[in-house]
């Protein structure tokens, strides 16, 4: 019998965001084949759809949002670089809550004892236990799972031993000796104080109608509740230590760490991970000023306010400042009378 031969096949989807009657709209345009996955090739192909197969001007074109492939995002050569020299007052947007995740990812990976914490908690040692790998791309979809793995301890614990010694398993032997360690038992519960806040900071970023000017102040919240935790612990990393000393006490094996070694952790662990989380996203969002001054066609503010940001729009845009201002009073009263009409039964 002769079997079919499977090959990778390139595609690229493509939505566009466009304003219709003052509302924001998003169409699923079409998936498009590529001849190879290179920038030159997906510049190519995306303008010669937009241009010839849409009827599209490309200058016309405000910003480009993808995933964080350097492919897509490469300073130098990737598909909006290239688009930007066509379309100089381009705005990038490497999707948001992708950015926030891999900000979290590069943040571990910069502390060599969470790099293997990461690893580790990738492992599966047995038919009934699993405990999944927290990809760069997917550590804030593991919030509700490590703060599970926080207050299951101890069963987690009595599994491995179980499966250590029933079944023989041997990478449930070293998860369980991994595991019962006090830098695991802070690590969990640092990592529980964190995400909760990225977590939240994402889905708001995810909302349908997310809001450009509103992305500035959220980032800068979570930074400065991250920066806090700094000079005063959260909750559970704070009762960590006791925590430890309860899981002793149950007849676990981990050892209480001395005051030298929980200073280490917080020196050498803890401070360093924050350093790099708030480092990452100050990295990874390099746009927000522009975003904010989107904040100009805020329903309520006068122009006089906003005289300013629009005037940096014009310029980022190259519009002229009296076509910019014409179209600002259009897309305001467009704004106004949408909020004006009455919200039907």
């Amino acid at each position: 019998m002769k079997l079919p031969t499977f090959t990778v096949v390139s595609e690229m989807i493509i939505y566009i965001r466009y304003l219709k009657d003052g509302v924001s709209k998003t169409d699923f345009i079409s998936i498009l084949p590529l001849p190879g996955g290179k920038a030159d090739t997906i510049t190519e192909t995306l303008g010669t759809f937009l241009t010839e197969d849409l009827g599209l001007q490309l200058e016309k074109m405000c910003a480009l949002g993808s995933d964080g492939a350097k492919v897509m995002v490469g300073r130098q050569n990737g598909v909006a670089a290239q688009l930007r020299r066509r379309v100089p007052h381009l705005v990038n947007n490497h999707c948001v809550a992708h950015r926030l995740a891999l900000a979290v990812g590069q943040a571990a990976k910069g502390v060599p004892y969470l790099q293997k914490f990461k690893d580790i908690i990738g492992t599966s040692p047995g038919p009934k236990l699993k405990l999944v790998e927290a990809k760069d791309v997917r550590w804030l979809s593991h919030d509700k799972a490590t703060t599970t793995l926080r207050k299951c301890l101890p069963s987690i614990y009595t599994s491995l031993e179980r499966e250590a010694e029933e079944r023989n398993d041997a990478r449930a032997a070293g998860l369980s000796v991994f595991t019962q360690d006090y830098r695991f038992v802070l690590a969990i519960h640092m990592i529980c104080d964190v995400l909760p806040h990225l977590t939240a900071l994402s889905c708001a970023m995810q909302k349908r109608d997310a809001v450009y000017v509103t992305i500035k102040p959220l980032v800068n919240g979570t930074i400065s509740i991250i920066q806090g935790m700094k000079s005063q612990s959260a909750d559970n990393y704070k009762e960590a230590p006791a925590r430890g000393t309860q899981l002793i006490d149950d007849g676990f094996r981990i050892k209480s760490p001395s005051e030298e070694q929980l200073t280490a952790f917080h020196e050498k662990i803890y401070l360093p991970f924050l350093d790099n989380l708030l480092q990452n996203l100050e990295d990874r969002f390099p746009d927000l000023p522009l975003l904010e001054k989107f904040g100009a066609f805020s329903v309520g503010s006068s122009e006089d306010d906003n005289h300013q940001d629009i005037q940096e729009l014009a310029r980022h845009f190259g519009v002229d400042m009296e076509q910019c201002r014409s179209n600002w009073h259009q897309v305001r009263a467009s704004l106004e009378g949408l909020i004006s009409q009455p919200t039907r039964p």
